[in-house]
């Protein structure tokens, strides 16, 4: 089975970073700094169970942020891998372009479903072209700030994820927002 996969530009980030397949980007017990986005692949939450057998807890595929909620966790309670090769984003700063979006298309539907907009503007970008113009503009706005956030903290290539990525991932680029 292959996924469709997003590219870059549609989740709002300027790159993507490819992981191999049965890659752990996160484990049970580590503390996360920062939410990965599959922009392509299929990937995995599981937990070892007391017999030594992984149990699934649910699957990623692209569009799926691995856990927005991992910031209230002081240390991960599952580990989340690739089940096939993937292509990630970082996402303190994807998050804050989530938010932004989420806000900017919630306004424009707000605006519709009161009569200031005609019934068939859209303001999704999944559903084609946005076509209110502040909404299109606020998206783009948004979109241009989380890549410039990103482009600018983690210059050239990124490190591959794995086991020792925590201590090879350049910390601005975990970190950038």
């Amino acid at each position: 089975m292959e996924s469709a996969g997003l590219e870059p530009e549609d989740a709002g980030v300027g790159f993507g970073r490819p992981v191999g397949p049965r890659m752990d980007l996160i484990r049970e017990g580590e503390t996360p700094h920062y939410v990965n986005l599959i922009l392509e692949g299929f990937a995995c939450r599981y937990k070892i169970l007391p017999t030594g057998r992984r149990q699934i807890m649910a699957y990623l595929v692209p569009g799926d942020f691995c856990d927005l909620h991992v910031f209230i966790l002081k240390a991960m309670d599952h580990t989340i891998a690739t089940l096939s090769p993937c292509t990630i984003a970082i996402g303190k700063a994807v998050e804050k372009y989530v938010k932004a979006k989420r806000k900017a298309v919630a306004k424009c539907e707000d605006k519709r479903s009161d009569g200031r907009l005609a019934p068939a503007t859209n303001c999704r970008p999944a559903d084609g072209a946005v076509t209110d113009q502040p909404t299109a503009d606020k998206l783009s706005a948004a979109g241009d700030k989380v890549l410039s956030k990103i482009s600018g903290a983690c210059p050239g290539p990124l490190p591959p994820l794995g086991a020792s990525t925590a201590k090879i991932l350049p910390a601005a680029c975990s970190t950038a927002s």
